[in-house]
């Protein structure tokens, strides 16, 4: 029994963004489309609150690094954004 409500469980996890995002997706509405991404980034934004700065190192480098991060963490979410 519990290893039937795991699995349930974790399709419905897995599924339901998925489905929510093709129903938002066909939508007239472009910005429909566009929540569920821009509420991932919105959420991936919070540990850079949480970033180590070196002390050896410049503002600008440490921004850099930090921006670097997000880019790549972010990158199917951007891809997302700028293809619609």
């Amino acid at each position: 029994m519990y290893n039937t409500f795991t699995i349930l469980t974790f399709i419905i996890l897995l599924a339901g963004p998925i489905v929510l995002q093709l129903f938002l997706s066909r939508k007239e509405n472009k910005w429909f489309s566009l929540i569920l991404p821009i509420i991932s980034v919105i959420i991936s934004l919070i540990p850079i609150l949480f970033v180590p700065v070196s002390g050896d190192a410049t503002i600008a480098q440490n921004i850099i690094q930090v921006i670097i991060v997000e880019i790549i963490r972010n990158f199917n979410t951007l891809e997302k954004v700028y293809i619609v």
